[in-house]
């Protein structure tokens, strides 16, 4: 018995010490974890003879694993079970193999402990489990299991054997997963490397490498070479004795740059980086380019310069493009200044024109009005009845014509005066003419609803006549309405818009465009007396203002005329002209007024 054991122990360790010279050199050859795995699935075969085996990678957070080979004795043969059914969080027992080998023999006829996940052939629980890390010094790669369905078919010192062998095995892990890191790194500065010489090859800007701190070997992409008018293989050098030699100089506002003050030279020499100078590049051909020039120093493993990275722009349409809006601009300007000073003198010749004319007019219309009235006075009896009417109308004419003459001076006063700033409280004014409009006819019953603390900033004489004028109207126009009202306000901004509205005649919308015309009525002078300059006033006014207004209407249901003005806390500028276009702004709406008399 004694010789019988002793064989079987020699045995026994011939076929260890030839599982594991056969192991290193089957590891050595491994490229993939599996491989490693299958090698060592076969040596621990041939030692212990498994019918079941887990071989699993450890995740670097030691907490859950990923199942390279899993394999169970199903019906006498061997099955592979689809590795991701495994891979996941730690078992209890695979934790704890971690810190040391485990062996587990299980009585056949007594149910699996809990932590004993079964896989492949669940109904039939494995007797014998030994269950090991993978190490690679005192790093855990991973975790091996054999398993074997006959009972006490492992010892300690089986244990011990396949620990050791596990260990042969870290090593190889060790190095598959470092090939495999570089194998992808590689990979990924492969493509990393196309993306850059993809940029380099179709970038629209000029970019170019100098390989040495001289600057005597250059090479550029595409359009460095067509910038600079080379063909695209052609390497240059901006070292200082061969730059003489290239077929285009490099310029800064019409003087040679010297080689060493070019940027890629300067980084290149300095080790500093230069950003966006502008040079000019003149070609063989006479032809002139302007480009932005920027450098940055490049460096070796070990940290010293070992050349530069240029970049070109190419500034030429965007010079040219820069020169022509100047070039339009310029002349923009001076045929502004050219009409505008054409526009003042037509405007001071019109109203000089309109000021003598009014005055000249106004002697021999006093001359017609004064004989008429005469011989109405003193030759009535000898006038038939239309004789007199005759005379009536001529006087009647020459007073309509008095009146648009005198319109006429104030609006050309309105165009000439300066304006004196100063904060105007246009509620009080409103109040002021209100209560002179119903001294003069106080037969009219006209409930006036003016809003109280109506500031604004401008001319106060000037404000005075525009709300004069609209005021004015308003009383006109109402006079045929038995309860006529007359309102004035303002709106909820941004921007704030004042208003006049009433009750009265109102107007057709569709005509409101002519609203703001000298000499423009709605209505004939038989219906509302006027001449049609009122309103004209009105929009000069606040149009020197740098406001703006404009009026809304229905016939028969009365009309409000909205103006605005700047802002108390901005100046106004005379120079900005408002447009009169008949519509309110949607902002436009009416606060509530307070009753006035």
């Amino acid at each position: 018995m004694a010789l019988s054991a002793e064989i079987i122990e020699r045995n026994h360790v011939e076929k260890r010490a030839i599982a594991f010279s056969n192991l290193g050199k089957q590891l050595s050859a491994a490229r993939t974890p599996k491989e490693a795995a299958a090698i060592m699935l076969e040596a621990a075969d041939a030692l212990f003879q498994w019918d079941a085996c887990l071989f699993d990678l450890l995740a670097p957070d030691q907490k859950t694993v990923h199942s390279v080979i899993c394999m169970d004795t199903i019906k006498g043969r061997r099955h592979e079970i689809a590795s991701g059914a495994l891979s996941g969080e730690l078992s209890p027992l695979a934790a704890r193999a971690l810190d040391g080998g485990q062996l587990i023999l299980r009585d056949p006829d007594a149910a699996a402990a809990p932590e004993h996940i079964p896989f492949g052939d669940k109904s039939h629980p494995s007797a014998s489990i030994m269950y090991v890390p993978i190490r690679k010094d005192e790093k855990v790669l991973g975790l091996l299991s054999l398993q074997s369905y006959t009972p006490d078919s492992y010892t300690r010192e089986d244990l011990s054997t396949l620990e050791a062998l596990a260990d042969h095995c870290g090593g190889a892990l060790e190095r598959i997963r470092a090939e495999q890191e570089n194998e992808r790194l590689n990979q990924e500065l492969r493509l990393r490397l196309e993306e850059l010489q993809t940029v380099f090859r179709v970038a629209p800007v000029g970019i170019a490498v100098a390989h040495d701190s001289e600057c005597r070997v250059i090479t550029g992409n595409p359009a460095f070479a067509a910038l600079l008018g080379i063909d695209p293989l052609t390497r240059i050098s901006f070292n200082e004795l061969e730059a003489s030699q290239l077929p285009f100089k490099i310029m800064r506002a019409g003087k040679p740059v010297p080689a060493f003050e070019l940027p890629m030279h300067v980084a290149a020499r300095n080790g500093v980086t230069v950003r966006d100078q502008e040079l000019e590049i003149v070609l063989r051909d006479g032809r002139v380019l302007y480009a932005y020039f920027s450098a940055s120093p490049l460096y070796d493993d070990a940290g010293r310069v070992r050349g530069s990275l240029g970049v070109v722009v190419d500034l030429t349409e965007r010079k040219g493009a820069e020169a022509e809006v100047l070039r339009l601009n310029e002349d923009l300007e001076r045929r502004v200044k050219e009409r505008t000073g054409q526009l003042e003198a037509i405007n001071k010749e019109l109203e000089a024109f309109s000021y003598s004319v009014s005055h000249d007019l106004r002697a021999p219309l006093r001359s017609i009005r004064g004989f008429s009235e005469v011989l109405l006075e003193r030759y009535c009896k000898q006038l038939d009845p239309t004789g007199q009417e005759f005379l009536k109308r001529a006087c009647q004419s020459s007073q309509q014509m008095e009146t648009l003459i005198e319109d006429l001076l104030k609006l050309s006063r309105v165009s000439r005066s300066e304006l004196q700033s100063q904060q105007v409280n246009l509620s009080h004014i409103a109040e002021l003419i209100a209560a002179d409009l119903k001294k003069s006819d106080p037969q009219r019953s006209v409930e006036f609803v003016i809003e109280p603390g109506l500031q604004a900033r401008g001319d106060e004489r000037l404000l005075r006549v525009a709300l004069d004028n609209l005021l004015r109207n308003a009383w006109k126009f109402t006079s045929k309405q038995p309860r006529a009202k007359i309102e004035v306000g303002s709106s909820d901004g941004p921007p704030q818009a004042f208003f006049v509205r009433d009750n009265g005649a109102g107007f057709d919308m569709t005509y409101s465009n002519r609203l703001f015309g000298v000499f423009q009525r709605l209505h004939t002078v038989s219906e509302f007396p006027g001449t049609g300059v009122g309103l004209a006033t009105v929009q000069r006014i606040i149009s020197r203002h740098g406001g703006r207004v404009w009026a809304t209407g229905e016939v028969n249901r009365g009309a409000t005329f909205y103006f605005t003005l700047p802002p108390n806390e901005y100046p106004w500028d005379e120079s900005q002209t408002a447009s009169t276009d008949g519509s309110a702004p949607e902002n436009a709406q009416p606060v509530a007024a307070q009753k006035n008399g």
